[in-house]
């Protein structure tokens, strides 16, 4: 995957605006530009660089703000945060609709048979495969939504917890 060198994010800069009651100004001192280029940002008549991207999310511990940023740059690989009229942003809503993506995930892992080689799968089977998949994303989608919740409800860090996390998954062997 390539990291997009800019994009636009007027409405990520919207919404880290609103939620810590930051002004334009604020915000190009503290990311070091100008506040022109800040508002030119806002209102996506500029792209935001990669490296002023790179600087607000360490900047800015705002989980919202920090998945619509690498949303963006990812160019789609990441999760965007959820905005739909279809959410409630209430933790017990989200966890609701968590459990349920990951039940409709593992009931579309059942239907895949994973000892057969990827390339010796018939048609059908490629679409339970590609079913499954999708199901895994929905249920990614969630998580990662609902998580960004619970740092906003219990103030903790997403980003402080992955860091704090990392040596017990390299001492797994899971990370080098």
């Amino acid at each position: 995957m390539t990291l997009q060198k800019s994009t636009k994010v007027g409405s990520a800069i919207k919404l880290l605006s609103k939620e810590e009651e930051l002004t334009n100004e604020q915000m190009s001192m503290d990311l070091n530009v100008s506040t022109s280029l800040m508002n030119q940002m806002r209102n996506d008549r500029r792209n935001m660089q990669q490296d002023i991207a790179r600087d607000s999310v360490a900047m800015y511990d705002n989980p919202r703000y920090t998945m619509e940023i690498l949303h963006e740059f990812s160019d789609g690989f990441a999760v965007p945060m959820m905005d739909g009229k279809a959410v409630d942003w209430h933790r017990l809503s989200l966890l609701a609709m968590l459990k349920k993506q990951f039940e409709e995930a593992l009931e579309a892992l059942k239907e895949v048979d994973f000892t057969k080689p990827p390339q010796a799968m018939e048609k059908h089977e490629r679409e339970l495969m590609v079913k499954a998949f999708d199901e895994i994303l929905d249920a990614r989608l969630s998580l990662e939504n609902w998580l960004t919740q619970l740092q906003e409800d219990y103030n903790i860090s997403i980003k402080k917890r992955m860091k704090a996390m990392t040596p017990r998954w390299k001492a797994r062997g899971w990370l080098q």
